[in-house]
């Protein structure tokens, strides 16, 4: 079996100049916590996700905090991941 046996063929992407409210708002309609990302001519250039974000916003502010508790990845129940220390080594 290959790569391409299982892989989706269909992929969601987000383009590298949107704004971080349309990635989020993509990753809650998609229901993707991870995204490829293309530029104009939809070559892939590079990955977004909610760690790369967290680490951005370190800490965080109360829009962003928003944003992301209305993300369907976020569970009240779960170890709070705004509370997680994801900091790199």
């Amino acid at each position: 079996m290959l790569v391409k046996d299982v892989m989706s063929k269909d992929v969601i992407t987000v383009k590298a100049s949107s704004s971080l409210t349309e990635l989020i708002e993509t990753f809650y309609a998609c229901k993707h916590h991870i995204l490829p990302v293309i530029d104009n001519e939809k070559n892939l250039i590079g990955i977004a996700n909610l760690k790369d974000i967290m680490k951005i916003f370190l800490p965080h502010s109360p829009s962003l905090e928003r944003l992301l508790r209305s993300a369907h990845f976020y569970n009240g129940r779960e170890e709070d991941i705004l509370e997680a220390d994801i900091t790199p080594d």
